[in-house]
């Protein structure tokens, strides 16, 4: 059975029948929140980036997708990649951490993964322009107590229960990006702040696109007088719309679904179908191959409280190492073997 999917927009297929699988076909790099999630993908990542690194092309992420983008910036992409797998593996936590203790070792996890060069790296790259998402807290989203983020929570809910650009009443998309000003992609569904990513800042960034409520702290450093927080709030899987992509969008996703923002999670009719994006290339593991992996599941956040941390290490571990049979589909297909059959059944999907 095959590990790995491929579901494209009508015309992203329209020009990969034409013109096979080739880097020089994307624009626009995706990538999603979801934490440990990334895992099932890693080895992919491993394959795709350097794959990818030797053109223009536009990143956009948050969360986890953020800092896998970091890794694309630096001069040996699988190197730093690997670097990430370890640290997130590896991490480890206290019987009950509170959000400081998360935040240090998050912070220390991302300072391995840049080293001394990393951030001039992202900020200065001649090819490669980043997309940061964050998330800017409006009213008790400012709030460094529990009770009070709980509450900002709760309501944010509400609003995105109403509509989902009410939740710009309490939280701004903000995006930090690198590049000449006016030159960042365009979202469309929700109005953004555009902030230049330079290398002082893009530790911060980063590291506030990770940061989840009630689970991390805000970073207040970041905007004065602000606190940033998690960008998947905003964008958990991204949407359509971004403006003015003359070529196709690459996604190495752990699903084949995308629901836009973490408070669309509990609502199905949220979820965007790739077919509705019609330059995307969506790449996911198979349910078959989900299913073959220790539990039968992807990994995710509360296997913190579900695993002893040895046992959580080691079944990561082997989530990463299943994750190279994702790898070597896509070297088959991007030389040529079985890439039109793959195709042809994620548009039957």
């Amino acid at each position: 059975m095959a590990a790995l999917e491929i579901r494209a927009g009508a015309e992203a297929r329209r020009t990969l029948l034409e013109q096979d699988l080739r880097p020089e076909l994307f624009d626009v790099l995706v990538g999603a929140s979801g934490g440990p999630k990334w895992l099932v993908i890693s080895a992919l990542d491993r394959l795709l980036f350097p794959w990818l690194a030797g053109g223009a092309l536009r990143c956009v992420g948050s969360s986890i997708g953020a800092w896998r983008h970091l890794c694309l910036a630096q001069p040996d992409p699988a190197a730093a990649l690997a670097r990430l797998e370890e640290a997130y593996i590896d991490q480890s936590y206290s019987a009950r951490p509170g959000p400081r203790e998360v935040s240090d070792t998050c912070a220390r996890m991302l300072a391995y993964v840049l080293g001394p060069d990393g951030a001039r790296c992202v900020a200065a790259h001649p090819r490669l322009q980043s997309h940061i998402v964050v998330a800017r807290g409006k009213g008790p989203w400012r709030s460094r107590r529990s009770a009070v983020l709980a509450a900002a929570a709760a309501a944010t809910a509400g609003l995105n229960l109403l509509a989902r650009p009410a939740i710009a009443a309490l939280l701004e998309r903000c995006c930090f990006h690198n590049g000449p000003p006016g030159t960042a992609l365009r979202f469309t569904a929700m109005a953004t702040r555009y902030v230049a990513l330079r290398e002082d800042n893009v530790f911060g960034a980063a590291l506030a696109s990770g940061s989840i409520p009630l689970v991390a702290a805000g970073v207040e450093e970041l905007l004065p007088g602000e606190v940033c927080w998690d960008g998947g709030m905003t964008d958990y899987h991204f949407e359509p719309g971004f403006a003015d992509t003359p070529r196709l969008t690459l996604y190495p996703h752990f699903y084949p679904r995308l629901t836009p923002g973490w408070f669309d999670k509990p609502l199905p009719w949220r979820r965007t179908a790739p077919a509705r994006w019609p330059q995307l290339v969506l790449l996911s593991p198979s349910a078959s191959f989900v299913a073959s992996l220790p539990g039968g599941r992807i990994p995710d956040r509360r296997d913190f409280h579900r695993l002893e941390t040895r046992e959580r290490q080691r079944t990561w571990r082997r989530v990463a190492e299943a994750g190279l049979r994702l790898a070597e589909e896509f070297d088959g297909w991007r030389n040529g073997r079985g890439f039109t059959a793959a195709l042809e059944r994620g548009a039957r999907r």
